[in-house]
This record gives structure tokens, C-alpha cells and sequence, in this order.
């Protein structure tokens, strides 16, 4: 795509965007322009409207605030909230915590892309606050919440921070493997049959760990009944083929190998995905080592969703615009199969297919069959995927 084809693409989005995302475009630099040199609490919340300043009296439980006009709110919460933010401080994960600590060494803020797109959510718990400094969007510690971190930061503070880190961590490696977990029974067994972790024991501390991560992350969801991968379109499915197997265990996973996957772009190399990446850089003529990494990642996640192996194919076709040679469908399908027989399954509780004897990974809706590689399949010719089309109908196109 050239400079021009870009620009064209800009504007054609622009034009799309309905009323409804010009506003929060509007209110976001608003917010975001509202502070131009970081400096007290009040000045942060006086950039606030008094919707949102009312969001934070409930996030922190201040309760006679109704009646309050904003000047009056604003006076409430610079005096409350700095007694008030400890324990939000003490639910964080790493990241947030890093970046709290930039913040107050940095007079002007600190530019942290990552957690930009969270901007609403750290004002919220008034951990920290945006701004817009010589024209750069930053994140600020106001003077007195400086201070309160301060003194809150410490061993104790920093060792619950590496625990809240790692809980996140093992659930979102859990949800790699297992797509679905019901909670709270099926999620303190595999707590303690792939961890030492004792749900019992950590309780309250652990739940809201995961629940102030979700406040900054889109990896996983969490409801009363379940908690699901955000590579799950359908958690009902997952956890319905899972209790067909009730003599199925799930597969164990060491602590190292659940932090592993906890990685929002994580997928396993195995020999038979290597074999395909191979193939792709080789058919589709894609050299660059990134393309090929995500082409891994999204074959990976297909997999797991159990998308056809033609909707594969039409997937990197279109992602290298490059149709494959007839000649090399075949080994492309037999090599699609091979990654999903090897690739563990959401429905088989971690397992990989070719590893349980018998089983199969529910009723996959690409109907995968071993395949061998043929002969040139003519245009007429009914499709290998399965279809039941044409061959020039379905995969060739």
C-alpha cells in the first residue's frame, strides 16, 4: 500500500465514523488537553466533569456527594482520596506499578503508550492522570498522590504487586490452553493441580487482582459463572465439549509454561507449525520474519476455533494477497491438519488431538481429515477442503 492508497484509506475511514465516535474523539481530547504542566490533585480533578468525578466517589466509597456542586465534590475528593488510595495500589500488576514509578521521578509525566488507551480507567482509580505536555500525551502523578505512593511503596507493596503480576499471568496461560474455565469450582482445582497457589487462601486479594487487571486488558473476560479467553467467540461450546469428557483430566502445565502463554501474542513453534511457516514463506513469497510471526499467531488461534481449513486459506491469501499455485493446496492442507493435530485443544482440556487416543477436539466445523498430499486438483474437480464445491468455486478462488 503507497503513501496515497493510505491517505485515501484515512479518509475513507473518517467519513465512516459516526456521530457517537466524534464525540468520544471529542471528549478524549478534551481530557487530554485539559492539563497542559502536570501539578496538583485539584488541578487533575478541575479538568474532570462532574460525571466523572461522581465515577470516582463510588469507585473509592465516598459516600454524601450528591447534593455537591462540583467545586464542592472536587474540595471532598482532594481530601479524601489521598487517605483512601492504598489499597488500589496493592492490586496492581507490574506494569502499572512501573509506570507509577516513572511518574514520580518526571516533573512532566511519563509517555507510556501501553496504558494510554486506560487513560479513563487510571484516572478513575486516581492512580494517574493525562495530559498533554509541549504536545505529547503523558500520564502524572499529582504532587500529593506522590506522596501517598511514596509511603505506601515498599517490600510489602512490591512483593503483592509480583504475586497480583503472576495470578494474572498463570489465568490468562490457563485460558490459552483451556479457552473456558468454570468458575469458582473447575478454577480452584486447576489452580492447585498447575500451581501451589490455594484459591481458598489468597481469596479476596486474588480476585481482585484479576479484577483490577481487566480494568487494563483485553485478553480475558470474567463472569460469575466462567472466565474465557478473548480468542473464545463461543464460551458455551468450549465448556460443553469439555464436559463430554468427564474421564478426560486436563492436561498439567508447569508454572513456567503458563507464564509463557500468558503472552497476549504467544503461540507454540512446534515442528509441524515450523513445517507450515516454511511453507508459507516459501508459496506466498513472504519474507519478513514479523508478517510470518503473526501469520503463526492468527493460524494458531483459527485452530483453536476450529475455522475451516478453506477459511484458512482464504485467510492467507488474503494477508499476503498472493492466491497459492494449485500444485501446493494440497500440502498446504495436509500441513493446515498436521498443525491442527498437534495444536493443544480447548476442547480437550489442553490436550493436543493426536495425543488422546480416540478423541477429537468436539466436531470440529472444518470437518479436519488426514489428508495426503495428491495430484494437481483440476477446476472441476470437487475441492480437497471438503466443501463439496467446485475446486475453482472454493479454495482456488
Amino acid at each position: 500500500m503507497n503513501e496515497k492508497q493510505k491517505q485515501e484509506l484515512l479518509q475513507e475511514l473518517e467519513l465512516r465514523k459516526t456521530d457517537e465516535d466524534r464525540r468520544i474523539d471529542r471528549e478524549e481530547e478534551k481530557i487530554w488537553s485539559a492539563v497542559k504542566e502536570p501539578g496538583d490533585l485539584r488541578q487533575a480533578f478541575q479538568a474532570l466533569t462532574r460525571d466523572q468525578l461522581i465515577g470516582i466517589t463510588k469507585l473509592y466509597k465516598i459516600k454524601n456527594y450528591s447534593k455537591l456542586n462540583k467545586t464542592k465534590l472536587i474540595d471532598m475528593l482532594v481530601e479524601q482520596v489521598s487517605e483512601r488510595a492504598h489499597p488500589f495500589y496493592k492490586r496492581m500488576p507490574s506494569h502499572v506499578y512501573q509506570t507509577m514509578k516513572r511518574a514520580l521521578d518526571e516533573e512532566d509525566g511519563v509517555i507510556e503508550p501501553s496504558l494510554s488507551p486506560y487513560y479513563k480507567e487510571l484516572y478513575s482509580y486516581c492512580l494517574l492522570f493525562p495530559a498533554t505536555v509541549d504536545g505529547k500525551r503523558v500520564l502524572y502523578l499529582p504532587e500529593e498522590l506522590k506522596q501517598v505512593f511514596k509511603k505506601a511503596d515498599g517490600d510489602e507493596l512490591q512483593e503483592q504487586v509480583n504475586k497480583n503480576t503472576e495470578w494474572v499471568q498463570v489465568i490468562k496461560g490457563l485460558l490459552h490452553y483451556y479457552g473456558a474455565i468454570e468458575a469458582p469450582r473447575t478454577l480452584m482445582e486447576l489452580l492447585l493441580l498447575n500451581t501451589n497457589y490455594s484459591y481458598k487462601k489468597e481469596g479476596t486479594a486474588f480476585i481482585d487482582a484479576l479484577h483490577f487487571d481487566l480494568q487494563f486488558t483485553d485478553q480475558f473476560d470474567m463472569e460469575a459463572e466462567f472466565l474465557s479467553s478473548f480468542m473464545v467467540d463461543d464460551v458455551d461450546r468450549v465448556l460443553a465439549e469439555q464436559e463430554k469428557r468427564p474421564d478426560l483430566d486436563y492436561r498439567e502445565f508447569t508454572n513456567e509454561q503458563l507464564i509463557e502463554a500468558s503472552d497476549e501474542s504467544y503461540y507454540e513453534r512446534t515442528p509441524e507449525m515450523n513445517r507450515l511457516l516454511k511453507t508459507i514463506a516459501k508459496n506466498y513469497d513472504v519474507t519478513d520474519e514479523e508478517i510470518l510471526d503473526d501469520i503463526g499467531f492468527e493460524v494458531m488461534m483459527f485452530t483453536k476455533q476450529s475455522t475451516p481449513i478453506s477459511g484458512m486459506l482464504m485467510f492467507l491469501e488474503d494477508r499476503t494477497g498472493v492466491p497459492p499455485l494449485s500444485e501446493d493446496v494440497n500440502q498446504l492442507i495436509h500441513e493446515l491438519n498436521d498443525v491442527y493435530n498437534s495444536t493443544p485443544s480447548w476442547e480437550l482440556k489442553g490436550h493436543r488431538p493426536n495425543e488422546v487416543a480416540g478423541e477429537s477436539a468436539g466436531t470440529p466445523r472444518n470437518n479436519v481429515v488426514p489428508f495426503k498430499p495428491g495430484p494437481k486438483v483440476g477446476r472441476n474437480e470437487p475441492c480437497p477442503c471438503g466443501s463439496g464445491k467446485k475446486y475453482k468455486k472454493c479454495c482456488m478462488d
